[in-house]
C-alpha cells in the first residue's frame, strides 16, 4: 500500500488530540512561540518530551519554535505540515533534539543528537538547518547526526544538497551515501553509509511507515486510534509476557513472527474480525523484522503497523 495513504490515516487520527500548555508563568514565557500548530506526536518512548506543554502523549499538538527531545534513553516520532515523519533517536548522552520550524524558512533546526526523517517526493522542498550546516531536501529518507566532531547528513533514499555555514562550500549527498560538515573547514567528499542499530532500524520504519514506541506506550497509542483491540504479533514468548501488562483492557488476538511472515493474510484476517486497524508488534526487532515487511506489503487497506519495544542502548 502506498505509504503516504497509511500515514494520512495516522495523522489524522493523531491530530484530534491536544496537551494542555503549562499554567501560569511558564505559559505567559512560552507567549506567541507556542501558537501556531505545525505537526503532533505521533508516539513517543520515555523520556521524550516537548516544549510547549508540560506533558507528552500520542496525539499531542507541536507548535512552531517548540523544540522536541528525548532524554537517554528515549524516542521519540512526530510529523509537521512540511516533514512527513521524523525519529528522534535514543542518542547518548543527553539524547536527541530539534526546533520544529524556527522561522518561515527553516523546516527543522536539528541540535544535538540522531534524527532521522521522510520528506515524501511530492512535498515541496525544504530547508533544514544542524550545527555548522545547511540542508536542502526534495522528496528524501535521511538522518541528521550532531557530535563533536560535527554533523553528519547521512541519505538512504533521494539526495540532499548540504552547505557548510563556515564555508559556504557544499556538497550533494546522494542515497547510500553520508557526508560531514565539520564546525570548521569543508565539508567532506560523500562516502558509503555507516548506520548505527538505532539508525537502520528509523530507516526501516520510515521507509514500511511502522511507527516505533516504548514498551508501556500501546494501550494509549490504541485508544487514541479509537480502536478497542489490536493484534498482536511476537517475537516469543517472553516478549508477549513482558508487553501483556501494558495492554491490558484491549482486545487482542496473537500470531508469532513465524506465522506473521509465512501468512501476514492471516493476520489481516483477524484484524477484520477484531475490527481493528491496528497491528502491534512486540520483542526482538531482527526476529519481527520479516515479519513486519510481509505485512506492509500486504496491506491494501488503511491500518497503522506499530512496534513496541526498549529503545536499543
Amino acid at each position: 500500500m502506498n505509504p503516504r495513504r497509511l500515514f494520512a490515516t495516522l495523522a489524522v487520527a493523531v491530530t484530534v488530540a491536544a496537551v494542555a500548555a503549562g499554567a501560569g508563568g511558564s505559559a505567559a514565557k512560552r507567549g506567541l512561540s507556542c501558537t501556531v500548530q505545525e505537526g503532533t506526536v505521533v508516539a513517543y518512548s520515555p523520556s521524550a518530551r516537548h516544549s510547549c506543554a508540560a506533558g507528552i502523549s500520542a496525539g499531542a499538538v507541536l507548535r512552531r519554535t517548540e523544540t522536541v527531545q528525548t532524554g537517554y534513553p528515549g524516542q521519540l516520532t512526530f510529523h509537521t505540515n512540511h516533514l512527513m515523519r521524523c525519529i528522534e533517536l535514543n542518542s547518548a548522552p543527553k539524547g536527541t533534539a530539534d526546533v520544529i520550524m524556527p522561522s518561515k524558512s527553516i523546516a527543522l533546526q536539528h541540535v544535538r543528537g540522531t534524527t532521522w526523517c521522510l520528506h515524501g517526493p511530492t512535498d515541496p522542498a525544504v530547508t533544514l538547518t544542524a550545527p555548522g550546516a545547511t540542508i536542502v531536501l526534495g522528496g528524501t529518507l535521511f538522518g541528521v547526526q550532531t557530535d563533536a566532531t560535527g554533523s553528519t547528513v547521512q541519505v538512504a533514499d533521494g539526495s540532499a544538497t548540504v552547505r557548510s555555514t563556515a564555508t559556504r562550500s557544499s556538497v550533494t549527498v546522494g542515497a547510500g551515501f553520508q557526508a560531514l560538515i565539520p564546525p570548521t573547514g569543508k565539508p567532506s567528499a560523500p562516502v558509503p553509509l555507516q548506520l548505527a542499530e538505532t539508525a537502520q532500524q528509523a530507516v526501516f520504519f520510515l521507509q514500511f511507515n511502522v511507527v516505533p514506541m516504548g514498551v508501556a506506550q500501546p494501550l494509549a497509542f490504541v485508544k487514541q486510534q479509537k480502536e478497542k483491540s489490536a493484534v498482536v504479533v511476537a517475537s516469543d514468548g517472553v516478549a508477549l509476557k513482558t508487553e501483556a501488562p501494558f495492554l491490558n483492557g484491549l482486545e487482542t488476538r496473537t500470531f508469532s513472527a513465524e506465522q506473521a511472515q509465512a501468512d501476514p493474510g492471516a493476520v489481516l484476517k483477524g484484524a477484520t474480525a477484531l475490527k481493528t486497524r491496528v497491528i502491534l508488534a512486540v520483542g526482538d526487532f531482527e526476529a519481527l523484522e520479516p515479519a513486519l515487511t510481509a505485512l506492509s506489503a500486504a496491506i491494501t487497506t488503511p491500518m497503522t503497523l506499530a512496534y513496541a519495544a526498549k529503545p536499543v542502548g
